[in-house]
């Protein structure tokens, strides 16, 4: 009966132990290498020190007390020891903690985690040795807590992503196993509530509901395996993995926009199997991550400035700006110009990055006075996504233009080259010409004043006077101011002055030269009245007497003059048989030879005669005063003159006159009388004459009885 209870006890511990036969020496060792096989022995973990494992005595069959046979433990003596006398098999002091053991951190079967030992049964004074195997089994017990990775878990999700969209959990780790092991995961709402963060567009998202009740994963049933604690945006479902071991998944149930929401934390809980249950939690933080699902939007959808005209490039405008209520790229906005003229995109630079509108080239308000263009914002997502807002500038005058004259005719004046030609009959205030001023800046500094200036005959007055006329465009009509006489003045230079009321002001001039006409407002004047000439008789036919000039204040035709004889007011005698005048150069000829002792005297009219329309003339009275040519001799007026004288007269007494006569005239008439002897006397020195008067004296007392 006791053998066959050592045995059943040995059967009891070593399931794989065979029957054999316990005999004496030598028999006894040829029993024992017969039966050896390998001893097993069951240990929990984490027990105190002299446990007793087993009898390696007992279940080899060998009946101990004698002290013939001993025991000895070869090796695994660092977690075990044996009674050399009894072949008691026990736990040293120090714990055997199976997830430290070497050889079982990756083992995860309750049958394969083991101390294997080695042990000698020594016969009497070692005549002979056995050596037999052994191996413990390390039971588990629950003695760790399933952990997670981290204590935060952080999974990265997409918005947008469709409902049922599912996303693995990192698995926990616990370093038992079986009923010890991982047996559900739960998910909860984290401590303090709301369970994340907002997003960027400050919008309230799903939250995990407090009152989701933790519902366990990892059941048997395929329902319970399915199931999972559920919040309003996530629920948690447990999937059986092929080798048998829990995968928790986070499935997607709601709506996700990062701009609204852009972080979720939970609280995921793992519970192992063991009795007392043991589990431990991590925060669960679910990032969401951005899509471009947001376009860029502007602030406002029409920007609108004044810039002052000439800025200098490089001066701010404004800035345009835009929000992306995404993230990362997808919320990077860079501006460009949209619908835009060249000539916008050469006046402007936008810059990409801050959406500052500055002045790239200095921009001239009287060529552009507004600029109207849009703008894109436009993200860097693929595909990008866009938004445009209208800019409107206004270019804000500066006074920089001078005003500008314009001068040009009017009705029937002629105005060619600058210069008008305006005849001197005209009425005071006619118009001559028309004068616009302008100014292409705006406001006052394009209002603009004109005048003429200098003391000229000639005067502005407005062309119109209605209201609607623009301030910085103006038309005047120049009028006369005072009558034009073409003989005083010919020409005139008219200066126009436009100055505008800008500050400071800027002026201009204009000029124009008015040229007064002619007309036939005056005859020809001589500059006598009455012309003597004094021509001299025995003259040659033909030969010219004089020459007549009228000078005419007009001009052109009208001072074109033609000579007329006509004969004199107060003589009806017509002088044409006797002079000529040429009609052009007013030369009078006479046609007969002149006998001043027949006509000392001719008197007639030299007319002159402009060509104007209707004809002028004028006339003066030309006297020709025949000249003396000494051409007749002196003349006694009788062949002999006869005297009687008284003798005894008195020396120089007078004796008698002769008279003489000269047609000439002047020198020509004046004569020298004398005394010339005669053939047979000496009348010369007896008698004298007296020159002025003709008389003769005697220069002796004659003595009639002498002779």
């Amino acid at each position: 009966m006791r053998k066959m209870r050592t045995i059943l006890g040995f059967v009891h511990c070593c399931c794989c132990c065979c029957w054999f036969l316990l005999l004496l020496p030598p028999p006894l060792r040829v029993s024992l290498a017969a039966a050896k096989q390998l001893l097993r022995y069951r240990l929990a973990e984490e027990g105190p020190a002299d446990i007793r494992i087993g009898n390696v005595a007992s279940d080899l069959g060998i009946v101990t007390g004698s002290g013939e046979v001993t025991f000895s433990l070869e090796s695994g003596s660092d977690y075990l020891k044996i009674d050399n006398m009894t072949g008691e098999l026990s736990t040293t002091e120090r714990r055997i903690d199976r997830e430290k053991l070497p050889q079982c951190q990756m083992i995860f079967d309750e049958n394969e985690c083991f101390l294997d030992f080695e042990v000698s049964v020594i016969g009497p004074s070692q005549s002979w040795v056995d050596l037999f195997e052994g191996r413990v089994i390390i039971l588990d017990i629950n003695d760790n807590t399933p952990t997670f990775p981290s204590p935060v878990l952080t999974l990265t999700v997409e918005e947008n992503r469709p409902v049922g969209t599912l996303y693995l959990l990192p698995t926990a780790t616990d370093r038992d196993f079986g009923r010890n092991g991982i047996e559900r995961y739960e998910l909860l709402q984290e401590p303090g509530g709301d369970g994340g963060r907002r997003g960027g567009g400050g919008g309230g998202g799903s939250s995990a509901g407090p009152e989701s009740a933790p519902y366990p994963g990892g059941s048997k049933r395929r329902q319970e395996a399915d199931a999972a604690a559920r919040s309003s945006v996530f629920e948690l479902q447990v999937a059986d993995t092929l080798d048998g071991e829990k995968q928790p998944q986070l499935i997607v149930k709601g709506a996700l926009d990062r701009e609204q929401r852009d972080s979720y934390e939970l609280s995921l809980r793992v519970r192992d199997g063991g009795d007392p249950a043991r589990s431990s939690q991590a925060i669960l933080r679910v990032l969401i991550t951005d899509v471009n699902d947001n376009s860029p939007r502007f602030e406002k959808s029409v920007y609108e400035a004044d810039l002052a005209e000439n800025s200098s490039p490089g001066t701010p405008i404004l800035q345009l700006r835009a929000a992306d209520l995404d993230v990362g790229v997808n919320g990077q906005i860079e501006y460009v110009f949209g619908a835009a003229t060249e000539s916008v995109r050469r006046l402007l630079r936008l810059d990409e990055t801050s959406g500052w509108l500055s002045v790239l080239h200095r921009i001239d308000r009287e060529e552009v006075n507004q600029l109207r263009f849009t703008v894109m914002a436009r993200d860097r997502g693929q595909p990008p996504k866009t938004d445009k807002a209208t800019v409107v500038l206004n270019i804000r005058d500066e006074n920089d233009n001078v005003p500008t004259i314009d001068i040009r005719k009017i009705g029937r004046i002629p105005l060619r080259d600058g210069v008008a030609s305006v005849a001197e009959d005209v009425l005071v205030d006619t118009p001559i010409a028309l004068v616009q001023v302008s100014d292409r800046d705006q406001g006052e500094n394009g209002v603009v004043t004109c005048t003429v200036v200098g003391d000229v005959p000639f005067q502005l007055k407005p062309a119109s006077e209605g209201e609607g006329e623009p301030q910085n465009k103006r038309k005047y009509f120049l009028h006369t101011s005072a009558p034009l006489d073409y003989e005083a003045v010919r020409d005139y230079n008219v200066v126009i002055v436009a100055v505008d009321s800008g500050s400071p002001s800027l002026s201009s001039n204009n000029s124009l030269l008015v040229r007064v006409g002619d007309t036939n407002d005056n005859p020809p004047v001589f500059s006598q009245a009455v012309l003597e000439v004094s021509f001299s008789e025995n003259n040659l036919p033909g030969e010219r007497v004089a020459t007549v000039l009228a000078t005419d204040a007009d001009s052109g035709k009208n001072a074109e003059i033609t000579y007329s004889l006509e004969a004199s007011p107060l003589s009806s005698e017509s002088p044409g048989g006797i002079f000529s005048i040429d009609p052009d150069s007013g030369d009078v000829s006479v046609q007969a030879v002149l006998d001043r002792e027949q006509r000392d005297t001719y008197e007639f009219q030299v007319t002159a005669r402009d060509k104007g329309v209707p004809s002028l003339q004028g006339s003066t009275t030309v006297v020709v005063h025949v000249a003396d040519r000494n051409d007749n001799e002196p003349r006694f007026m009788q062949d002999v003159f006869t005297f009687y004288v008284k003798e005894n007269l008195q020396p120089n007494s007078p004796v008698g006159m002769v008279t003489v006569m000269d047609f000439d005239k002047g020198r020509n008439a004046e004569l020298t009388l004398s005394i010339q002897p005669g053939d047979h006397d000496q009348a010369a020195g007896i008698f004298s004459i007296e020159n002025d008067t003709g008389t003769i004296f005697s220069t002796v007392s004659f003595d009639r009885e002498q002779q």
